[in-house]
């Protein structure tokens, strides 16, 4: 394994979690030399300004609210009096430490529903793209290696996986959760939650049929912590499901 890409991934997921309650700071830093001449509404509107920013830009629920509560100390320190204290005189100050940690949950939630519908966009746009590429490997007679290779490498990337690979030995993938036609990825009677535990740190198999016959299995093996949604699920069930009608086609050939 390559150590620095897994540094920058790291460093890409904390990033915006560092911005979100660093920001609000340095702005209020540099407001802090007007504070006898700008009064506290407009400090609390510039910091609103940022916690939507930050947030809009992260695309991060947990940004928005990390934003919210780090703009709301700033102001309850260094803007209320008395200033240096998280003590609160005014009921006004209060109620405007109240809107800004307001403010940030809903926007957090905002851009939580834009990041969701990006996701869905980008998801469709690649499924369609690479559903019609595996059918004109097929038509072109390329080989069912080549085919099943083509999706192991389009799932390592869906999924993020540390490793994605096809067999026909059954044995291989008999001791593994199995990822059904809906997205639902099951261990024996259990339904696996991969959005709070990622996938299975053994690996999962997808079955890759037929008219109901078994042709082999896509085995993937996760990158430990990686979350993977049913959205993702879901697509790459259809791709195994594509490969599956594919590869007679091109046997048959």
């Amino acid at each position: 394994m390559i150590a620095a890409p897994d540094v920058r991934s790291k460093a890409s997921r904390w990033l915006p979690v560092v911005a979100a309650v660093a920001t609000p700071w340095a702005v209020a830093a540099a407001l802090l030399p007007f504070r006898a001449r700008v009064d506290n509404a407009t400090i609390a509107l510039a910091l609103a300004v940022v916690v939507v920013a930050v947030t809009v830009l992260s695309r991060r629920r947990i940004a928005g609210l990390l934003s919210a509560v780090s703009a709301a100390a700033v102001f309850d320190l260094l803007f209320t009096v008395p200033y240096g204290s998280f003590r609160i005189n005014s009921t006004r100050d209060v109620q405007t430490d109240v809107a800004l940690l307001v403010l940030g949950v809903l926007a957090g939630e905002v851009a939580h529903a834009i990041q969701g519908r990006i996701e869905d966009l980008r998801t469709s746009r690649h499924r369609f793209s690479f559903i019609t590429s595996l059918s004109n490997l097929a038509a072109d007679g390329e080989p069912v290696d080549f085919l099943a290779m083509s999706t192991a490498a389009e799932l390592t990337t869906l999924l993020d996986l540390r490793d994605c690979s096809f067999t026909t030995d059954a044995t291989v993938a008999a001791p593994l959760a199995s990822l059904d036609a809906q997205g639902t990825v099951r261990w024996g009677p259990l339904i696996w939650g991969t959005e709070c535990w990622g996938l299975p740190a053994k690996g999962v198999a997808i079955p890759v049929r037929h008219r109901g016959d078994c042709l082999g299995y896509l085995v993937m093996h996760p990158t430990p912590g990686v979350s993977v949604t049913r959205e993702a699920l879901e697509v790459a069930a259809a791709y195994a499901a594509q490969l599956g009608a594919a590869a007679p086609r091109r046997q048959a050939a």
